[in-house]
């Protein structure tokens, strides 16, 4: 009998474990990148929700900022007008006027608030 059969057979088989173990290989190193990727992808997704939340507070911080910049501005408006009354009451020579009462008006208005 010839043995040449079942050499090839043997053949074909080394060939086919061969060929599933490269598969093998090749599949548990797909699986590797992939929860590499997996686990970069999370990454980048927990820092673009952290810059998200630092912008979130970063609007809410200067929304802040700009109520608290336009209340100063009003005070410093409210302040100007008392001053400016001020100054041009004391300016004018003592007596009853019409400028007198517009200025003192003024001032009795404004000032208060302030």
């Amino acid at each position: 009998m010839s043995r040449a059969p079942i050499i090839a057979l043997a053949a074909v088989a080394a060939l086919f474990l061969a060929t599933a173990a490269v598969c093998t290989v090749l599949l548990f190193d797909e699986r590797g990148e992939t929860d590499r990727l997996t686990s970069a992808k999370a990454a980048q997704d927990s820092a673009a929700a952290d810059v998200a939340r630092e912008r979130e507070e970063a609007d809410k911080s200067l929304a802040d900022k700009r109520s608290q910049h336009s209340t100063l501005d009003a005070e410093h408006d409210l302040l100007t007008q008392c001053v400016e009354a001020t100054k041009a009451y004391f300016k004018l020579p003592v007596g009853d006027s019409a400028e007198s009462e517009r200025l003192f008006k003024i001032m009795y208005d404004v000032c208060p608030r302030i």
